[in-house]
């Protein structure tokens, strides 16, 4: 999680607004000022892969592990086989938010992802349904594209 706060920076010492960043197995907190742009990022990646991680496994445990389009079985862990139906990159505020998931063997999440074949899927409605609900959500209006 990211919050704004006046702190001193961890690297400039100076007292200024600051990007609180947690990360790290001990969720280490540290704040750095907007001095300085690349540890700031380094810092948000490095936390987002690992948030990453424990999502997916937390959504895998938490499914069927069948193809939501065809039933197919998935038999081990992949963070494949789990779709955002919002863009994480786009939607970050649904980036770890179970109801933006659906489980996909690797055909059908490869589709969903193309314009031109995600339509054709039965499980394009109910991704359009949770699309407009999420957004409706935060005061979003969806449109169809």
């Amino acid at each position: 999680m990211i919050t704004k706060k006046q702190v001193r920076c961890a690297i400039c010492k100076q007292p200024t607004s600051l990007y609180r960043l947690e990360y790290g197995e001990n969720k280490e907190k540290r704040y750095i000022c907007s001095k300085h742009p690349k540890e700031k990022q380094q810092m948000k990646v490095e936390g987002i892969a690992e948030k990453d991680e424990i999502f997916f496994k937390y959504v895998w445990d938490n499914s069927d592990h069948h193809c939501a389009e065809c039933g197919m079985e998935l038999k081990e862990f992949s963070r494949y086989w789990i779709h955002h139906i919002l863009a994480k990159a786009r939607y970050k505020y649904f980036r770890w938010d179970i109801r933006n998931t659906i489980i996909l063997c690797y055909k059908h999440h490869n589709e969903i992802e193309s314009a031109i074949s995600a339509p054709k899927l039965k499980v394009f409605p109910y991704c359009e349904s949770i699309k407009k609900e999420l957004l409706q959500s935060i005061n979003i209006e969806y449109s169809p594209q």
